[in-house]
């Protein structure tokens, strides 16, 4: 039987939810904590599909500046991995000791990318992967869904006010320290002190994609 409107309206609201809240409990760790941030990125790609497979023509309903913006997150990354020629990589400023070290493996010649941290480059690049989906799903819903979702971003900066509380004044092995075992600041779900806010933790402003 046909889903109607209002019931995969319904089931869409459901799906950015669960998508956000995994993200801001689950995704603040950074590179130091890689399974939870993989975990947030598999899962995002999981409800894409379940999302798609609801009511596929959701996603054409978002803004063209929406998957715009989409699609800018993931420019600078791309652009830093890819492989540049022996001359011009060279010719890019700091690359003097790397092109020694490269010189002494016979590898002066090879092609290498913009980044000089490739792999942490590519990590940037699939945390960034979360934001996108929430952006273009929050881009499909209505008035209220996307209410719904600045609900969900409140609703979860003030449970981790309530964790931030149980950290400060708990212990030694406080099991609500989750990443760093330092009982002098509050840290909420977030690796840091400085990444503790509203804002989406397992988006680009984490620690994940800023580390």
């Amino acid at each position: 039987m046909e889903l109607t409107a209002r019931k995969i309206a319904s089931r869409q609201n459901t799906i950015l939810m669960i998508l956000i809240a995994t993200a801001l409990i689950m995704g603040g760790g950074g590179s130091p904590a890689p399974l939870p941030e993989m975990a947030v990125q598999l899962g995002a790609l999981a409800l894409a599909v379940i999302w798609v497979l609801i009511s596929p023509r959701t996603w054409p309903d978002a803004a063209p500046h929406a998957w715009l913006l989409a699609g800018l997150l993931f420019v600078m990354p791309v652009i830093q991995l890819i492989p540049l020629p022996p001359a011009l990589w060279q010719s890019l400023p700091g690359r003097e000791l790397e092109t020694e070290a490269l010189a002494l493996v016979g590898a002066a010649d090879s092609w290498r990318p913009w980044s000089l941290a490739p792999s942490r480059t590519l990590a940037s690049l699939l945390a960034v992967i979360p934001p996108a989906i929430v952006l273009v799903m929050t881009a499909s819903l209505d008035r209220w869904g996307r209410a719904m979702a600045v609900a969900m971003v409140a609703g979860i900066a003030l449970l981790t006010m309530v964790v931030g509380a149980g950290q400060m004044s708990g212990g030694d092995g406080n099991a609500l320290r989750f990443y760093v075992p330092e009982p002098s600041y509050l840290a909420g779900f977030q690796a840091n002190h400085n990444g503790n806010s509203a804002a989406p933790s397992g988006f680009t402003l984490n620690g994940a994609a800023c580390s």
